[in-house]
């Protein structure tokens, strides 16, 4: 189906650097979060919403650092990686190939 390659192929591209990228489990998310850091809801299947959301709500987990005065010195997803464990990095990798699973074979 035609409606869904945007997100198929930036699914995909996510799975290959978490698959091949330099760095550990974090390291390799964060570049992964950058290729599909454009995606939002609508370029999902409804299905597919709950497993999209709950990679999002880990990628940021910690929210934003701030300090003493309340700026913000470091996003939220950047602060995140940086707090999880390498463990924790991989479990949310093996959410990203579930969804790319998913997509290849019912979309």
């Amino acid at each position: 189906m035609f409606k869904y390659q945007y997100v198929k192929r930036h699914i995909k591209d996510a799975v290959e650097c978490l698959c091949i990228g330099e760095g550990d489990a974090r390291s390799r998310l964060k570049v992964a979060n950058e290729v599909t850091s454009n995606l939002v809801e609508h370029h999902f299947p409804d299905e597919l919403l709950p497993l999209w959301n709950t990679i999002q709500s880990k990628l940021i987990k910690y929210g934003p650092c701030k300090d003493s005065q309340g700026n913000i010195v470091e996003g939220s997803i950047s602060h995140t990686l940086r707090r999880i464990k390498n463990s924790t990095a991989s479990d949310i990798a093996v959410m990203f190939l579930q969804l790319h699973n998913q997509l290849e074979k019912d979309y």
